[in-house]
């Protein structure tokens, strides 16, 4: 399975405003009666079926900090003369460094996939049947 895919599926959440939901609840009666119990002074409360992706963390390793962390690590080596040589030393045409990104994010994904990582965070990836349920 495509590590992209997996998830825990869609569930309810729950809460006064639209920015700390309560969750994850199997079924929509769930999270109403979580809200009803955990604040019944609420005049009402919003609920929403929630989806939340895995992070995929080929999405967050950009080519161009590797390309300027190697330039970096080159300066500050004792490999190039700084008499004779000034840079940039990796320097590469956009296709090439769409290239390399393409086997980055591949290379990324299949040792994600070797270890079983899954990078998780609780923001919700999508939301859907979002309501305003009155007390």
């Amino acid at each position: 399975m495509d590590l992209r895919e997996k998830s825990a599926g869609w569930w309810y959440a729950a809460h006064e405003d639209d920015e700390m939901w309560q969750g994850p609840h199997p079924t929509r009666e769930a999270a109403i009666q979580a809200a009803r119990d955990e604040a019944p002074a609420w005049d009402s409360f919003w609920i929403c079926q929630a989806f939340t992706q895995p992070l995929d963390l080929a999405n967050y390793a950009g080519v161009d900090c590797i390309l300027e962390r190697a330039e970096e690590a080159i300066s500050e080596s004792e490999r190039i003369n700084y008499e004779f040589e000034e840079g940039p030393f990796f320097e590469v045409t956009p296709e090439q460094e769409k290239d390399l990104e393409g086997h980055l994010r591949h290379a990324i994904y299949l040792w994600q996939a070797k270890h079983g990582l899954q990078f998780e965070c609780r923001t919700f990836s999508a939301m859907r049947d979002y309501e305003e349920v009155k007390q």
